[in-house]
C-alpha cells in the first residue's frame, strides 16, 4: 500500500476508531455509528474508503430479523507501520499470517516531480 495512503488513514480519526473497532469484533456499519456516534451515511463513506484502500473487507454477511442483509466488516491486516527513513518514507502491514508487505517511497523523488 502507498505510504501516502497510510498518511491518509493515520491522519483520519474515525478511519482509525473504525480499524480498532472492528479489530476487536467483526462490525455493521450500524454498530460503527452508534460506537462512534457519527452518521450511518458517514460510517458507510469511511468504511468504503477503507475497503477500497484494502484494509477491511466483509467477512460475513447476515440475515436480520426484518430480511435486511447486513454486512460485516473487519480488518485486513493486524498491524500497520509507517516510517521515515531518511528521504524515504516506508508503510509496512503484516497480516496473522507470516507474511509482510513493504512498500517504500522516495521522497527525493517527490520533491523533484513537485
Amino acid at each position: 500500500m502507498n505510504p501516502f495512503q497510510i498518511c491518509k488513514v493515520f491522519g483520519d480519526r474515525y478511519l482509525l476508531l473504525i480499524m480498532a473497532a472492528t479489530y476487536i469484533k467483526p462490525r455493521s456499519a450500524r454498530e460503527v455509528s452508534k460506537l462512534l456516534k457519527i452518521s450511518i451515511p458517514v460510517a458507510y463513506r469511511k468504511i468504503d474508503i477503507l475497503e477500497k484502500m484494502g484494509l477491511i473487507k466483509c467477512s460475513k454477511s447476515v440475515l436480520t430479523r426484518s430480511g435486511r442483509r447486513l454486512k460485516l466488516y473487519e480488518p485486513t491486516t493486524d498491524k500497520i507501520e509507517l516510517v521515515l527513513d531518511g528521504s524515504k518514507l516506508k508503510s509496512i502491514t503484516r497480516n496473522s499470517d507470516p507474511h509482510q508487505k513493504t512498500n517504500t517511497i522516495s521522497l527525493d523523488k517527490e520533491l523533484v516531480e513537485n
